[in-house]
C-alpha cells in the first residue's frame, strides 16, 4: 500500500487549484498539501513499523486503489489524528483550554493573543513570500535562464522520444529515459555549470532571508561534512528538470490508469548516484545528500524531509515531493531536530549581528553593545544587544528559530522564547539595581542618565510577533527595522507611512515596544475567530483559531498610517474576491 500512498502524494503535488475548506477539519477537503503530505507519512511510517517496507519485494501500483474513496478514507484518517495530536500539543504544551458546550468539547487560548500571533506569523510570512518572489522576479529579469525554460525546449526537442510504454494488462506503464548528453551541458562550465537557474536564484534569495543571512553565507552554509546548501540546489535541479519534461508529457497521455502507475520512479541507488553527481559534481557529495535525505527507520517519517524510501532493491520518491518541497530550509530543520552539530551552530550570533547593524546603521544617537556579559547576584548573565539613548536603556535578547511549520516544530520556539524570557528577567532586574548599574555603566564609559529600562525579544521570524511574555514583547527583526530605518509598510494594494512625521524619532522605537502600539493593534484586531472542527465517536471537537481579514487591516492602516500610494484597482479585484 505504501506505493498507492506514495502515488496520492505525487498527484496532490501536481494539482494547482485542490478546493479546501479550512475550518472542517472532518473532511480531505478540510486539510492542504502538507497536512496530506504529514498523514501519508504517518501511514508510510506505520505501515513499515508494523508490515515492513522489504528490499526484496516487487512493489506495483494499484490503480484502482490511488483513484478510489478508499484511499481517501485512510489517508483523511492520517490527517485527523494528525490534528488531534497538533490540537494535544497546544493544551499539553501551549496551555490551551477545554471547555464542554452542549455536549460539544472546545479547544482554545483563554488570552486569544498567543494563538493570534500564531496565525498572523503564518500569514505574514506568507504575504512576505509572495511580495518578496514578486520584487524579486522584477528586478532578476532576463538575468537568469529558467528552468522551466529549459524543461519546455527538452520537451519540445525530443518530446515522444523521452516516453516509453513497458508491461502489460493491469502492469502496463509509462517509463522514461533519459540520454546521457541530455546532461551533458549540466557539468559544462560554459554552460549550466557552476549558474543559477532563476527558480534556483529565488530559492536561494528567499531562504538566506529567512536565515537572516546574505545570499553567499546562505549559500556556503554547511550541511554535512562535505556539503554546502548550494550543493542542495544541484541535487535538487535534476528533480526539477525531469519534473517539468515528464509531468507534461505523462499527463498529455489518455488512459488516466496508465498514468497513476507511471508516476512514482524506481532507481537503482548506484544509477541514481551516477546521475546526481553529474549535476553536483562530486560523488562523495551525491551519496552524502542522498543519504540525508533518504528514509532511516529508527525515526519518524516525514516525506518533505526524507523523501526517499529504500525499497526492491533501489529507492522510490514521489518526484513532484522531491522537486517542489522547500529542501534547502528543510535539510536544516531536520538537523537542528536532530541536533545535527555540523548544520546546528549558533545561528542566534548571526541574528545579533544583524540587529547591531538594524541599530547603527542610521542612528548615531544610538550607543549599540552587543554580547555583553554580566554577574548579577551569583548569577551569570549576557545580554545579546543593548541600546543606550539618553534616559533610556533597551535590554535585547536575541531568538533564530527557523519558521516552524507545525505545533510540534512551534515547541522549540516556545522553548526559545521562555529562555528568553528568563534571560531578559534577569538582565532587568540587574539594571534596576542602581548600584549594579552605575558600575556596569562605567565600564561602558557611559554615565548612568537611566530611567527606563525597556526589553524586547527580537526573533529571526514571524510567528509570535506582536506578542509579550512576562511584559517582554517579541518582535520580528524585519519589522524592527522597518520601524527604525525606514518607516514604511509596501504592498499591493498600497503604500503607508507608519512614523508620525517625515523623520525617524526615538519615541517611534519606544511606541512599538508597547502591546498598544498601532500597528500591533491593527493586525490582531484585524484576526477573526472561526472554529476548525471534527466529529471523533460522534462528539464535536472544536479549535478556535483566528483567519486574517486583509479588507480589514488595509481599512484601518488607511486610517491609522499616513497613506503614500493607493492601488484602487487592486482593492477592488481583491474587495470582489472575497465577496464571491
Amino acid at each position: 500500500m505504501f506505493k498507492e500512498l506514495l502515488v496520492y502524494a505525487d498527484l496532490e503535488f501536481y494539482l494547482k487549484n485542490r478546493s479546501h475548506e479550512y475550518i472542517n477539519k472532518h473532511k480531505l477537503v478540510g486539510y492542504g498539501h502538507e497536512e496530506i503530505s504529514d498523514s501519508i507519512s504517518y501511514i508510510i511510517y506505520l505501515y513499515d513499523a508494523t508490515i515492513g517496507i522489504k528490499s526484496d519485494e516487487n512493489y506495483t501500483v494499484s490503480a484502482d486503489f490511488v483513484l478510489s474513496n478508499e484511499i481517501q478514507k485512510i489517508i483523511l484518517m492520517g490527517c485527523k489524528v494528525n490534528q488531534i495530536q497538533e490540537w494535544e500539543v497546544s493544551v499539553d504544551y501551549f496551555d490551551y483550554s477545554v471547555k464542554i458546550i452542549e455536549g460539544s468539547y472546545k479547544i482554545y487560548d483563554e488570552t486569544q493573543f498567543f494563538e493570534k500571533s500564531i496565525r498572523l506569523g503564518y500569514v505574514r510570512r506568507n504575504m512576505q513570500e509572495e511580495l518578496f518572489y514578486r520584487n524579486i522576479i522584477k528586478h532578476s529579469e532576463g538575468k537568469y535562464l529558467s528552468l522551466s525554460e529549459l524543461g519546455d525546449y527538452i520537451k519540445n526537442k525530443l518530446g515522444e522520444q523521452l516516453i516509453k510504454k513497458a508491461g502489460m494488462g493491469e502492469l502496463s506503464r509509462y517509463c522514461f529515459e533519459f540520454p546521457e548528453p541530455l546532461f551533458d551541458p549540466f557539468q559544462d562550465p560554459n554552460m549550466y555549470q557552476g549558474k543559477y537557474f532563476k527558480e534556483e536564484m529565488l530559492s536561494v534569495a528567499y531562504n538566506a532571508r529567512e536565515l537572516i543571512m546574505s545570499t553567499e553565507e546562505a549559500s556556503s552554509k554547511k550541511v554535512t561534512d562535505n556539503c554546502i546548501l548550494d550543493d542542495i540546489v544541484l541535487f535538487q535541479r535534476f528533480f526539477i528538470l525531469i519534473n517539468l519534461i515528464t509531468s507534461q508529457l505523462l499527463f498529455n497521455q489518455k488512459d488516466r490508469k496508465k498514468i497513476v502507475r507511471s508516476l512514482i520512479p524506481h532507481f537503482q541507488y548506484d544509477s541514481l548516484i551516477n546521475i546526481l553527481t553529474i549535476f553536483i559534481g562530486d560523488r562523495v557529495k551525491a551519496e552524502e545528500l542522498l543519504k540525508l535525505f533518504t528514509y532511516k527507520k529508527d525515526k519518524k517519517l516525514d516525506l518533505q524531509y526524507t523523501p526517499f524510501l529504500e525499497a526492491s532493491g533501489g529507492l522510490f520518491f514521489s518526484n513532484s515531493l522531491v522537486s517542489k518541497s522547500n529542501l534547502l530550509r528543510n535539510c536544516i530543520a531536520n538537523s537542528y531536530l536532530s541536533k545535527n552539530q555540523i548544520v546546528n551552530q549558533d545561528d542566534r550570533e548571526t541574528l545579533v549581528h544583524e540587529c547591531v547593524g538594524i541599530f547603527s546603521r542610521k542612528h548615531p544617537e544610538y550607543h549599540v553593545f552587543y554580547n555583553q556579559n554580566f554577574q548579577y547576584c551569583g548569577q551569570k548573565g549576557e545580554i545579546d544587544v543593548l541600546v543606550i539613548n539618553g534616559n533610556d536603556a533597551i535590554l535585547i535578547e536575541c531568538k533564530a528559530p527557523l519558521n516552524p511549520t507545525s505545533n510540534f516544530e512551534m515547541r522549540a520556539s516556545s522553548d526559545h522564547i521562555n529562555k528568553a524570557s528568563r534571560q531578559l528577567d534577569h538582565c532587568k532586574a540587574a539594571f534596576m539595581d542602581k548600584g549594579f548599574r552605575r558600575n556596569y555603566m562605567k565600564s561602558l564609559n557611559i554615565s548612568d542618565e537611566i530611567k527606563n529600562i525597556y526589553t524586547c525579544i527580537v526573533f529571526g521570524n514571524r510567528l509570535f510577533n506582536g506578542y509579550s511574555i512576562n511584559e517582554h514583547p517579541i518582535r520580528y527583526v524585519r519589522e524592527l527595522d522597518m520601524i527604525l530605518n525606514n518607516g514604511n509598510i509596501y504592498s499591493a494594494v498600497g503604500d503607508w507611512r507608519v512614523w508620525q512625521s517625515e523623520e525617524f524619532k526615538h519615541e517611534e522605537l519606544i511606541s512599538f515596544l508597547s502591546p498598544e502600539h498601532p500597528l500591533v493593534v491593527a493586525n490582531f484586531k484585524s484576526m477573526e475567530k472561526v472554529e476548525q472542527y471534527m466529529f471523533i465517536k460522534g462528539k464535536k471537537v472544536c479549535f478556535e483559531t483566528y483567519v486574517f481579514n486583509f479588507i480589514k487591516v488595509m481599512e484601518q492602516y488607511d486610517v491609522l498610517f499616513t497613506i503614500q500610494h493607493k492601488n484602487e484597482n487592486v482593492r477592488e479585484k481583491l474587495k470582489k474576491s472575497i465577496e464571491h
